[in-house]
């Protein structure tokens, strides 16, 4: 996951800092942590909801896509 080196979208989590996404295509999406030092990106798959949103797990938590924002 190391060619992933600038994040495309972030979220905040707290003040400190929040989650990164570094890559996203229609299946596959590579997050990260970042609360001051970025840890190490993990791959997920997209899934979709019953309305049909995306999302992904990070940490075992739902995160849609719909609450990112870009940054690049």
């Amino acid at each position: 996951m190391a060619k992933y080196k600038k994040p495309i979208a972030s979220k905040p989590m707290s003040n400190w800092g929040g989650v990164e996404i570094l890559y996203v295509d229609s299946d596959k999406v590579v997050a990260r942590d970042n609360y001051g030092t970025p840890r190490r990106a993990h791959g997920a798959r997209v899934r979709y909801n019953a309305n049909g949103e995306p999302y992904f797990k990070h940490n075992g938590r739902r995160e849609y896509l719909r609450d990112y924002m870009r940054c690049n």
